[in-house]
């Protein structure tokens, strides 16, 4: 009953969509249709600046710390730990309260990390500054990072349950990643080479627009 209990207080706790409200007092618009229309620290950084980031990543990595407490508090063991854990992200990255269209859970990912994979946590940040080194592009960048985790994890020789959630919270985040690779695929046309180039150095408002056009063009070509 108690990790019921835990697991249902997580969600709701992640669900609570910092970025949303925070932008939402600031400039009295919905995040999710400004910027890059994802509701995370990156995005309020770019529209709000530095010191609303800041305080947007406190708050949503709390939100993946704090029910690990709640379950300890709970006198839960490891996998309920775990398990309170995902439901935080899994809260964060489909709300209840927003109609399940949330951020993509790093900042609460690494809440949970300062907490249980303080050595994870370390590395997660060398890997980001080398692939962001190559690749520039920040959100892959971390998306990568977080991919390595479970081997990390492995290699670390952790006990099973935070092996187990090194695995289950890199799928979290990347089930949020996958509509941005799907928009790089659709944009690239299929072409490998374009979508990696996508992936390394992003892609601009024109083209974007391009391919929106020639599919339009596309469409009145058929009918």
């Amino acid at each position: 009953m108690n990790i019921l209990l835990g697991a249902g207080l997580s969600y709701l706790l992640g669900s609570t969509p910092t970025a949303y409200l925070i932008f939402k007092k600031k400039k009295g618009r919905d995040i999710r249709k400004y910027g890059y229309k994802n509701m995370g620290t990156l995005n309020i950084y770019h529209l709000l600046g530095p010191f609303h980031a800041f305080i947007t990543f406190l708050i949503d990595a709390a939100k993946g710390a704090v029910p690990i407490w709640i379950a300890q508090s709970m006198e839960m063991n490891s996998s309920g730990m775990v398990l309170c854990s995902l439901m935080a992200i899994a809260g964060h990255n489909w709300p209840i309260f927003l109609n399940f269209r949330g951020g993509k859970g790093v900042a609460t990912s690494l809440g949970i990390m300062m907490v249980l994979m303080k050595r994870q946590l370390l590395l997660w940040f060398i890997l980001v500054i080398i692939f962001f080194s190559l690749i520039r592009n920040f959100s892959f960048s971390m998306g990568l990072g977080f991919i390595l985790i479970p081997l990390s994890s492995w290699m670390m020789q952790e006990p099973a349950d935070i092996i187990y959630l090194s695995i289950l919270m890199p799928l979290l985040i990347l089930l949020r990643f996958f509509p941005d690779v799907t928009e790089l695929h659709r944009l690239s046309s299929g072409n490998l080479r374009k979508f990696f180039s996508f992936v390394i150095s992003g892609y601009s408002r024109e083209e974007k627009l391009k391919s929106k056009n020639k599919g339009r063009n596309a469409t009145c070509k058929k009918v």
